[in-house]
């Protein structure tokens, strides 16, 4: 029961650290991004701290993000992975000779649509809530 509790107050406190936070964008304001990410490595960090040579994986995403003022508290909100590859290089093993063949695999990403709603503005805090549906 305590880890219910605990769960919900962390849940209902917890700080929106991504692009504007708590604030509203205001009645047909808008915020529009596109961004590409790349995360490339030939590694893997064990959660013991351990580091393990791998294969070398890579992950591109393209994305556009977006949020629009339905009106002064409430914020539509988009996050749109509309590229996303992923990659295993080919490796060819010296004893052997052997040759495990590179793997990739091009998709459309989890969309995320959101709906923002400031409780308090114009105050020295802004109090937000924001209703997320993750789209797989």
């Amino acid at each position: 029961m305590m880890k219910k509790i605990l769960l919900v107050v962390c849940l209902l406190t917890s700080v929106e650290v991504v692009a504007g936070g708590g604030w509203p964008q205001g009645k047909k304001r808008y915020y529009v991004k596109v961004g590409q990410n790349a995360i490339v490595s030939p590694y893997y960090y064990s959660p013991s701290g351990k580091i393990i040579d791998i294969r070398t994986t890579s992950l591109y995403t393209t994305s556009f993000y977006g949020e629009y003022g339905v009106n002064d508290r409430l914020t539509a909100i988009l996050y749109l992975p509309f590229f996303v590859r992923a990659t295993l290089n080919e490796v060819q093993y010296r004893q052997s000779g052997r040759v495990d063949e590179a793997e990739m695999l091009n998709a459309f990403g989890d969309t995320d649509i959101s709906l923002k709603y400031t409780w308090i503005k114009d105050k020295p805090i802004v109090v937000s809530t924001t209703l997320l549906f993750g789209l797989p």
